[in-house]
């Protein structure tokens, strides 16, 4: 996504990079704008060792829980992010 927003500005436009936080200071340091969205993923599995348990059952009911948890604050996150955007690209 680096690549391809550094080329998009090459080109003349403005991307702005919507990513968790922890990614900020290296968004900002390859000469882009960034928006805070979504969570430290590192952290949040650190957080929370039923992803790491081996159990796929186990793993697949923790990750419906953060999905359940987390996706209305993300939404208004990437709403705030988007405005005003002619596109949008994501991964």
């Amino acid at each position: 996504m680096i690549a391809l927003a550094q080329a998009a500005a090459a080109r003349g436009h403005r991307p702005l990079v919507a990513a968790p936080v922890n990614f900020e200071s290296w968004v900002r340091g390859c000469g882009l704008e960034f928006a805070p969205f979504g969570i430290d993923v590192q952290q949040f599995l650190a957080d929370d060792p039923r992803f790491l348990t081996g159990n796929p059952l186990a793993a697949a009911r923790a990750v419906q829980r953060a999905l359940n948890d987390h996706t209305p604050q993300q939404t208004l996150e990437l709403r705030a992010a988007c405005e005003g955007a002619d596109a949008m690209l994501w991964s």
